[in-house]
């Protein structure tokens, strides 16, 4: 399954409402403003769940045996004039 499909599927967003079907279609409309206002808590809702799938796949991918995120370092850092 692409991530555009799983993260649709994954936002709680019937596949048949406009903002799933705009993003799942073959060539993807970018319409999202022309939508109706009550349409665009849906299509934010889907393209934060497309987003963190593909980020999901991105890191899983590229990312295996990396640091997730920085340590502190070691030593204190010490700062011109002595330490505070």
């Amino acid at each position: 399954m692409s991530p555009v499909r799983h993260g649709s599927a994954r936002s709680g967003v019937k596949a048949t409402a406009n903002p799933s079907v705009m993003v799942c279609m073959d060539s993807p409309r970018y319409g999202f403003a022309a939508l109706p206002a009550d349409e665009h808590v849906k299509a934010f809702r889907v393209l934060v769940s497309v987003f963190s799938v593909a980020d999901t796949r991105r890191r899983q991918r590229y990312c295996k045996g990396m640091r997730t995120r920085m340590t502190p370092l070691a030593s204190p850092v010490r700062h011109r004039g002595g330490a505070r």
